[in-house]
């Protein structure tokens, strides 16, 4: 039986100013509504790639992607979702676009314009804070893809967003309006000041982008026993799944750790990450975060 998915017009947009790999454009600048947003890159082995605002025409391929078992192994809840949660959360990016924000979900793109995958900078948990997520087909997994769209968010995407959000300057020689500063204050009212990101302990893909694109253990809201608690693997040679599994037995049969709060780990060669237990499924994450600059 065929799908039906949401549908949602998009109008033909106005052009304002932009600067290296972002372009924003609004449908109607006056009024800061129906924000489009395109960034583009190129790998450290020539691959281009490019990512726009999620439109309807990417609801079949997104709600596929996300049904998936191999994309979602290592994403969220490790689970496929259905077909009406996926519309749902893509129906909200949308809104956001449409209402302005400029803090959503963007679909990927192959220099053929082929859908490979979404990176997503929503909301966060605080003030002035977003939070960013990815996945790809895994055809274009180990490819330097999600490691130069990451770059590009923290990068170009993040602190222009906070520069407009800050002094309404987008560039030296135009003023943006009160209407799209105050769009791009969507932060709970706040401008872009820090990225946060999450990652399975057992992706080391993951959470290896994002070390190298400069996020570092999560030390906001972290929770402490009995002052800094630390926990070293104390030279376990663990892989990325013993990891996992070992930080699981600390939640089991009455452990120390408490679901849904952060700890610090020191591993082996002296790195820390912040980790926690998520509250409703066996889960861990790795908790990242990077402060964002105007350039």
């Amino acid at each position: 039986m065929k799908k039906t998915f949401l549908a949602i017009t998009v109008a033909t947009t106005a052009a304002i100013t932009s600067h290296a790999d972002v372009n924003f454009t609004y449908d109607n600048a006056e009024n800061a509504t129906g924000l489009h947003v395109k960034m583009t890159g190129t790998t450290k082995n020539g691959i281009e790639w490019t990512a726009s605002d999620v439109t309807a025409n990417d609801v079949p391929f997104l709600a596929e992607h996300f049904a998936d078992k191999t994309v979602m192994s290592q994403f969220g809840t490790g689970l496929p979702r259905e077909d009406h949660a996926t519309v749902t959360r893509l129906g909200g990016w949308m809104k956001r676009f449409t209402d302005g924000n400029p803090h959503g979900g963007m679909t990927l793109f192959d220099v053929n314009e082929n859908q490979i995958g979404h990176v997503v900078a929503g909301g966060g948990e605080g003030a002035g804070v977003s939070e960013t997520a990815y996945t790809l087909t895994p055809e274009n997994w180990c490819k330097g893809i999600m490691s130069s769209v990451v770059g590009t968010i923290v990068n170009e995407w993040a602190p222009e967003v906070r520069r407009i959000g800050l002094s309404g300057q987008l560039t030296q020689e135009s003023t943006v309006n009160k209407a799209i500063q105050k769009a791009f204050c969507c932060f709970d009212g706040e401008a872009l000041k820090q990225i946060d990101a999450t990652a399975s302990p057992a992706n080391a893909g993951s959470w290896k982008v994002l070390e190298k694109q400069g996020f570092g253990a999560a030390i906001t809201n972290v929770q402490t026993i009995e002052g800094d608690f630390t926990i070293d693997l104390d030279g376990k040679e663990l892989d990325a799944r013993g990891v996992e599994n070992h930080l699981l037995r600390l939640y089991t049969n009455g452990g120390p750790l408490e679901a849904g709060k952060r700890y610090h780990m020191v591993g082996t060669d002296g790195s820390e990450r912040t980790f926690s237990k998520n509250t409703h499924f066996d889960r861990m994450k790795y908790h990242y975060e990077r402060a964002i600059e105007t350039n």
